[in-house]
């Protein structure tokens, strides 16, 4: 039977110690970050079919949603379209 030398076994499990984190680290962004962007958006996009429909107390219950879920300064700009609307 061959003998592996040390540092092979040493640089192998670094190498699936590295990778374990990055995917770690990746999963974390994903979660974190990515699905609630995602999230947000989508409420952001029914708001704006919902007023363009001109549907606006249920275009700003979804931009409302979207603001809890990720702030952004366009549904931020919708949000006081919507409410200059339900003003009128």
């Amino acid at each position: 039977m061959i003998k592996r030398p040390k540092f092979l076994t040493k640089d192998f499990l670094f190498m699936i110690l590295t990778s374990a984190i990055v995917s770690v680290v990746c999963l974390l962004f994903l979660f974190l970050v990515g699905v609630p962007m995602t999230q947000a958006r989508n409420h952001y996009n029914s708001a704006v079919r919902l007023y363009n429909q001109e549907n606006y107390q249920e275009a700003l219950l979804e931009i409302r949603i979207s603001q809890e879920i990720w702030n952004t300064n366009e549904a931020g700009l919708l949000s006081e379209q919507i409410l200059q609307k339900l003003s009128e």
